[in-house]
């Protein structure tokens, strides 16, 4: 809703938020560089006075400036979240994807924890960046939350490997809209869409040419399956699911009060997807 997938109006979001929240959902994950900070001046507008509302965002890539985890630059960000959320508190504070542009970690840790003491972030997190070697410069434990990439074209290194005190929060259920059932072999997406410069091509037909296999093999829709893939694991905690239209809320809801999916078909869709890309992996998700 943030803009970032093409214009959504201030009326529009304002609708689906609430109709999120009136079925039950009450935590939101945002990011101040979504929309340029629309989205979480959106959600303050709707939500800043709603106390059981919780609300995550992320610090490292500032709107109009770009990417900086400087610890001043991030309490700055910090400060003007809270402003637009018009709330005294984040719920989880996320790194937003770094990479080399942090060497040493261990004052972006000691300013979560003063962020902590000063009631500003309830929770530290990261949201890591795919392909990167953490392991080399963190301890990914020392984080409350890690968020990564996981769904049924894509496994996270991360899943089921980390500390039993940090939970896992996956996000891209459906693969950036692959797995959401209306992405052909012919789409196209506007400039404004990220999906622009890359899911386009020899890798969208390779990619739609699978999907038509697990359709055809399966006859379940997409994003069933996608989201029973994440909902049906105990190992992630929590499932960042976007949404754009106030349906897509009510596709979840139907979903959470559905049959489960077997844990056969799901295991057996991904070794399918895992054989196809095993000899064309440079056009994989």
């Amino acid at each position: 809703m943030s803009g970032d997938f093409g214009n959504v109006s201030l009326t529009e979001v304002h609708r689906v938020l609430t109709t999120a929240r009136d079925a039950g959902f009450q935590e939101f994950d945002t990011a101040p560089n979504y929309g340029r900070g629309f989205i979480e001046f959106a959600l303050g507008k709707t939500f800043g006075n709603d106390s059981e509302v919780r609300i995550n965002t992320k610090c490292g890539n500032i709107p109009f400036v770009g990417k900086t985890f400087d610890v001043s630059d991030i309490r700055r960000s910090v400060d003007d979240s809270l402003i637009r959320l018009r709330r005294d508190s984040i719920n989880v504070l996320f790194l937003h994807n770094p990479r080399a542009e942090v060497p040493d970690y261990s004052a972006l840790l000691t300013l979560m924890d003063e962020l902590k003491s000063e009631g500003k972030i309830m929770y530290s997190g990261i949201s890591v960046a795919r392909n990167f070697p953490y392991s080399e410069v963190v301890n990914l434990n020392d984080f409350d939350v890690v968020q990564d990439d996981h769904n049924l074209l894509y496994t996270s290194e991360y899943l089921g490997r980390l500390a039993s005190t940090t939970g896992f929060m996956a996000r891209s259920p459906l693969a950036s809209g692959l797995l959401g059932g209306r992405i052909t072999a012919e789409t196209t997406f506007a400039s404004e869409d990220h999906r622009s410069g890359w899911l386009k091509g020899e890798r969208l037909e390779f990619i739609c040419s699978i999907l038509d296999e697990i359709t055809a093999r399966w006859q379940t829709p997409l994003p069933t399956l996608a989201r029973a893939f994440l909902l049906q694991n105990d190992d992630v905690h929590q499932t960042i699911f976007g949404v754009r239209r106030a349906d897509h809320v009510t596709d979840i809801v139907d979903q959470l009060n559905s049959e489960r999916v077997s844990d056969e078909i799901l295991c057996a869709i991904v070794d399918h997807y895992q054989s196809r890309i095993e000899s064309n992996e440079n056009l994989a998700y």
